[in-house]
C-alpha cells in the first residue's frame, strides 16, 4: 500500500541519504505524518506556503520496518496513516517536487480507495 510523506526540499538534501529519514515530527509527536493520495493537495495547502514545492515522497508502507497505524488525530473526522518510527530509505520508492506529482497524479485521485481506519 502506497502513502506519501510531505518534506521541505532543502530538509530532504541536508539528511543523511544512507540513514532512515526521521523528520521533527517523529520526536515532538511520536510518528510520522503521512497522506493518501487524495489527501496531498490539502496538507500542502495546510502545512506550506502558496509559492512552496515541497517534495513528495512515495512510500511503500510494506517496506517500514515500523508500525503504521491510520487514525484521526486531529479530530477534524479525517484519518491519515502515520508511521510510528522512521522511514526506511528502502521504503521510499520515489521523490519527486509536489508541482510534478500533483500533474501526474490529478487523473488518479478521483479514483482513489483510503483503507479504513482498521488497516494498519
Amino acid at each position: 500500500m502506497i502513502a506519501h510523506h510531505l518534506v521541505a526540499r532543502a530538509d530532504w538534501e541536508a539528511a543523511d541519504p544512507t540513514a532512515p529519514w526521521a523528520p521533527p515530527s517523529l520526536a515532538s509527536e511520536g510518528f510520522v505524518h503521512l497522506s493518501w493520495p487524495h489527501q496531498v493537495d490539502a496538507t500542502v495547502a495546510r502545512h506550506f506556503g502558496p509559492d512552496a514545492d515541497p517534495l513528495v515522497l512515495t512510500v511503500d508502507l510494506d517496506r517500514l520496518s515500523g508500525e503504521v497505524v491510520v487514525e484521526d488525530t486531529t479530530g477534524r473526522g479525517e484519518a491519515f496513516p502515520h508511521a510510528y518510527g522512521a522511514l526506511d530509505r528502502d521504503a521510499v520508492v520515489a521523490v519527486v517536487p509536489y508541482a510534478r506529482w500533483a500533474t501526474t497524479n490529478s487523473r488518479r485521485k478521483g479514483s482513489s480507495v483510503t483503507p479504513d481506519s482498521s488497516a494498519g
